[in-house]
């Protein structure tokens, strides 16, 4: 082969290895490159579930615990009802009784077992100012609770009492002790008189029995406190509730009442301005729908309106999903402050 043919052929050899070369570290580039995409792919699926699993986890990091008065198995059934739904979106604890450190302790306990690290304490009372100063002192959030010892624990189980006399005397009987916890704990500030969820609700309770309204006076009773001013503001944001409620249904007139209920002198006094109204719209030829701001049940105003004309289906503020929809409200505003620090 002569010399010119040996460069030839040389550089045709040259240059199909350096096409096969080029071939080869294309090929390679797109394996890595659909690597790649399959890479990214799984990471996305994967940080798709893992964001998913995070908002589980974060679901699960804030907890909620209902804080009730606790009362007979129908009444204390119609709680848990209300907590239901949220159990969905959370991990949820009701904790019996009027500021109970042993119950209170008992549903901390509980949510931290489930990995709850935030935890908001939702008091479902018609007033915020009931039990908050005793609740803040045992859930640490201000000094004064001491520490836990068998001397301060007066356990007791408020989900077996009947009667109201059994009940009062086992509410009576409450431990007091600074809960112990490695959560953050946050409490709720307001009361359901003083909430805006709660207008639905009487409006509700008062059309399904309304029938023509501008000839109707709708008279709602509450527990109601022993202090004067307190009384004051129970009333008050009662009644705030109530004005809304006809101006909306067209009402001839609404009047919110407290029966003082553990005060005997104060309560006779409200005793006779309750009836004193009803008579009044009786005699007025009017129609008379009474509503009780109670948490559950018809309590004792059906002896207090004895012999008097009335309609009622006795429903308290629960069953209604607006009760659901207040805690679940005021529970993710505490987390928010939890979160940020607050």
């Amino acid at each position: 082969m002569s010399s010119d043919m040996s460069k030839v052929y040389f550089f045709k050899v040259c240059k199909a290895l350096l096409v096969m070369a080029l071939v080869c570290v294309t090929l390679a580039n797109c394996t890595l490159q659909s690597e790649s995409v399959a890479v990214a792919s799984s990471f996305g699926k994967s940080s798709s579930e893992n964001h998913a699993d995070t908002s589980t986890n974060q679901e699960n990091v804030n907890g909620i615990l209902v804080m009730a008065h606790g009362g007979g198995k129908a009444w204390n059934k119609q709680v848990e009802d209300a907590v239901l739904p949220l159990r969905d979106e959370y991990h949820v604890a009701v904790a019996f009784g009027m500021a109970d450190a042993a119950s209170l302790q008992g549903g901390v306990k509980e949510l931290e077992s489930k990995g709850v690290k935030n935890v908001a304490v939702v008091r479902l009372f018609v007033s915020g100012d009931s039990w908050r100063e005793r609740t803040a002192k045992i859930l640490g959030l201000v000094e004064g609770a001491p520490e836990f010892s068998s001397k301060n624990n007066q356990a007791i189980d408020f989900r077996g009492s009947e009667s109201r006399e059994e009940l009062h005397s086992s509410l009576m009987a409450k431990s007091f002790w600074k809960v112990e916890s490695s959560a953050n704990l946050g409490m709720s500030a307001i009361g359901l008189s003083a909430a805006d969820e709660m207008e639905v609700v009487i409006g509700d309770r008062v059309e399904s029995l309304s029938e023509q309204p501008s000839s109707e006076d709708v008279v709602v009773i509450a527990h109601g406190p022993g202090d004067d001013a307190e009384n004051f503001l129970w009333i008050s944001r009662i009644q705030k509730i109530l004005s809304k409620v006809q101006t909306k249904l067209q009402l001839h007139d609404v009047k919110a009442f407290t029966l003082r209920e553990d005060w005997p002198e104060k309560r006779e006094d409200a005793e006779a301005a309750i009836r004193e109204y009803v008579s009044e719209a009786n005699l007025a030829g009017r129609t008379v729908i009474v509503v009780p701001f109670r948490v559950s049940g018809f309590g004792p105003y059906a002896e207090l309106l004895r012999g008097l004309n009335y309609r009622s289906n006795g429903l308290g503020l629960l069953p209604h999903k607006n009760v659901t929809l207040w805690i679940r409200n005021q529970a993710q505003e505490i987390h928010r402050r939890l979160l940020a620090g607050g």
